[in-house]
């Protein structure tokens, strides 16, 4: 990079690094500490298209590397190197000179206009200014009148650099323009206007003249969503620009992220059932995946690594799919997990989708951070990204110091039932409110009040409650302790996963101080009996009679039971009109069947 300045530096020779071509002398002109011309005065012979040729450092005094040079078609006659200068033929692809100093070489270019490509330049910069454009390689399929450019990010300190040429072959390029770069703007700042748009007001030392040309870049945090008016102008001196397009984003629509608790895994650690929903902007195809980020703190549910989130469409419509959780670092001395789902078939983008999984909440109280939501073309992380997005998070609150309630599964069907809960909750403050919801579907209202409500040890007063929910209003300051018992209206069915939780939150101004939650209890549906007594069932003891249950079962079964409650019944001589008899006893008879829901069976 240090080769002295010569005007002739004579009797170099050729030495080949591919092909069998000897004998070629050159004569080198350096300026600038650049090699600017190659002149052949010995053809040598043996020399084809596509040969390495190098000028050894040795013969370049103060060169630390060699020159190495690609021999081009226009250049050999019958194998002999027979033009001049090769200086706009043959490919630079190494120098030995330093691209500062006024010579940038090797430089890459775009078509503007055309079909031509591969052709790189050599450009000789003076006073903020290209002066010269040399061609190293010729490219190929450019015709007259096409524009190419060299991009700025070659250029230090210049904007882009058009090139108009009708001859890509020739020694200089004509019509070399150029754009110097020069700072005329002194402040940016930017603003929402009054009705919810971005302005950035960037001021300039001098007047904007009509004939300049000025470039700017603005550095911009995109949107969640793409804007609905999606649309750029640029306005100056009471003139607007014409409404141009902005970037169409690639990212998730309709984003949303609800968890079932925002409790801390402070004393209890409670699997928190987190639901991501959204609309892709591009089909994930099958092979894919898609890619949850909690951030640090939060850990994903799963054995061994295997997790059990879902992706569905809608309730028991699942995507299939593998759900796998691994670790990425983060933060010195955090790590943040990451969900991985491998589709197993396509996931289109007209759909609205959710991902369901289970989460185990940090166990300290923080503010909320964003999750990141990404999809790929294949498996693997690195593979090729098709949308993301960041999705704000929720903030973590302290766990209730006691939550629990005697809520079991109901293999019975029974519509309601009595239920005990505790709670205690620390620190409170006078007005201070307790709340306690109940899973979606299920009631705590009675005909007067909340259902059969009854306070058992502690002290609260006595609380309101609307549909699912009921409340405690703290009258004075500290701890509050309260074990109580309601009745509690059930549904036909089992909530869906992340909708049966038990919550328990302290707020206050109706700020969430704490909070914990457990997972509610299996809801078995309950089946609609008709009972139809035929003639001779009233007859006297000891004599004969029929019953005809007719079944509309809620659930696909392949028994039913029938038992009788009362004492002194027999049912050993039992027959039935459908089915096979598989049991009968004293007080209790069992039919095979197929029990087909919605449909009566006899």
């Amino acid at each position: 990079t240090d080769a002295t300045n010569t005007a002739a530096l004579a009797g170099v020779p050729l030495v080949s690094v591919t092909g069998l071509g000897t004998g070629a002398v050159v004569t080198l002109e350096v300026a600038a500490n650049t090699v600017t011309t190659v002149t052949v005065t010995a053809g040598g012979a043996g020399y084809a298209v596509g040969d390495k040729i190098r000028v050894l450092k040795e013969s370049i005094p103060g060169a630390s590397i060699d020159l190495e040079l690609t021999l081009q078609a226009a250049a050999l006659v019958d194998g002999i190197l027979a033009a001049t200068d090769l200086t706009p033929r043959i490919d630079l692809a190494r120098s030995p000179v330093d691209a500062s100093g006024g010579a940038l070489t090797g430089l890459t270019t775009e078509a503007v206009t055309g079909s031509g490509s591969g052709a790189t330049l050599s450009l000789a910069v003076a006073a903020g200014k290209v002066t010269r454009a040399t061609v190293i390689q010729a490219g190929s399929g450019y015709i007259a009148g096409d524009r190419i450019r060299v991009p700025r990010s070659q250029i230090p300190g210049m904007f882009t650099v058009p090139v108009d040429t009708s001859r890509l072959t020739s020694a200089n390029v004509v019509n070399v323009t150029t754009v110097a770069h020069r700072r005329v703007f002194t402040s940016c700042r930017a603003r929402v206007n009054g009705i919810g748009r971005l302005e950035v007001v960037i001021s300039v030392e001098d007047r904007v003249t009509g004939t300049g040309v000025y470039g700017f870049s603005l550095t911009v945090t995109n949107p969640l969503v793409d804007p609905v008016d999606n649309v750029w102008s640029i306005e100056t001196a009471g003139q607007i620009s014409p409404l141009f397009p902005g970037v169409e984003l690639w990212t998730f629509g309709s984003v949303s992220l609800s968890p079932a608790t925002t409790a801390s895994s402070t004393r209890v650690a409670v699997e928190n059932t987190v639901v991501v929903e959204f609309e892709p902007a591009n089909p994930i195809p099958s092979g894919g995946s898609i890619q949850l980020r909690a951030p640090p703190g939060f850990q994903f549910a799963h054995k061994l690594g295997v997790c059990e989130g879902v992706l569905e469409t809608s309730p028991g419509s699942a995507v299939q799919g593998e759900c796998l959780v691994s670790a990425a670092v983060g933060a010195p001395g955090e790590y943040a997990q990451i969900l991985r789902i491998k589709l197993l078939e396509e996931v289109p983008s007209t759909q609205t989708y959710r991902l369901i999984t289970g989460v185990f909440n940090p166990s300290a109280a923080g503010g909320a951070e964003d999750w990141r939501l990404q999809s790929f073309s294949g498996s693997v992380a690195d593979d090729r990204l098709v949308d993301a997005v960041s999705i704000p998070g929720f903030p973590v609150v302290g766990q209730l110091s006691l939550w629990t309630g005697t809520v079991q599964d109901n293999p019975t069907g029974e519509a309601s039932g009595t239920v005990v809960f505790q709670f205690q909750a620390d620190g409170v403050e006078a007005g201070d409110e307790i709340q306690i919801a109940a899973p979606a579907g299920f009631s705590l209202v009675g005909t007067s009040g909340c259902s059969g409500y009854r306070s058992i040890a502690g002290s609260a007063p006595a609380p309101t409650c609307s549909g699912a929910r009921l409340t405690f209003r703290a009258e004075d300051r500290g701890r509050m302790f309260h074990e109580f018992e309601i009745v509690v209206t059930n549904p036909a069915r089992t909530p869906r996963a992340q909708e049966n939780y038990w919550t328990c939150e302290h707020r206050r101004a109706g700020t969430l101080v704490a909070a914990a939650a457990f997972a509610g209890a299996a809801i078995v549906p309950v089946p609609v009996v008709r009972v139809n007594l035929l003639p001779g069932i009233r007859s006297a003891q000891s004599t004969g009679g029929s019953i005809q249950f007719l079944v509309t079962a809620a659930l696909p079964a392949d028994a039913i039971s029938v038992r009788a409650l009362s004492t002194g019944g027999d049912m050993s001589g039992t027959t039935t009109s459908c089915g096979s008899l598989v049991e009968r006893a004293t007080s209790r008879v069992n039919v095979t069947m197929n029990v087909v829901p919605g449909v009566v069976s006899g």
